[in-house]
């Protein structure tokens, strides 16, 4: 990671409770609105099978560093309204604090639940 790292300001985690997997062009467009708000100017996209496993994700996330990672959370809507579409929602960073401290100690290995529960149980 620290070739990778070298080279940009952060890097976007995409994590998903249903390990689902956005499109690409809505990935970037995503990042691009989260690079903006934080001034940002180059960043990578990090999602799929890789992210989704905790253990695999910690392991990055502590190479990397918190100050350098952001981590959206999206899930598929299911209401007839957003009827496949997705909403996401941009960890602060105490919330950041929390993820990683769960991700190192549930034994959920699905870091989209993982981030769900800290969002939305407390």
């Amino acid at each position: 990671m620290k070739v990778i790292t070298a080279n940009i300001d952060t890097i976007f985690y995409f994590v998903s409770p249903e390990n689902l997997q956005l499109k690409s062009e809505k990935e970037n467009e995503i990042a691009a609105i989260c690079a903006n708000e934080l001034g940002v100017s180059a960043y990578c996209i990090r999602s799929g099978p890789n992210v989704q496993d905790s253990g695999m994700l910690l392991s990055e996330l502590v190479d990397v560093g918190i100050e350098n990672f952001e981590i959206i959370y999206f899930e598929k809507e299911i209401s007839k309204l957003n009827a496949g579409k997705s909403s996401t929602i941009f960890l602060s960073h105490d919330k950041k604090v929390d993820f990683m401290k769960m991700l190192n100690c549930e034994s959920i290995n699905n870091s989209g639940l993982i981030c769900q529960k800290i969002l939305f149980e407390k």
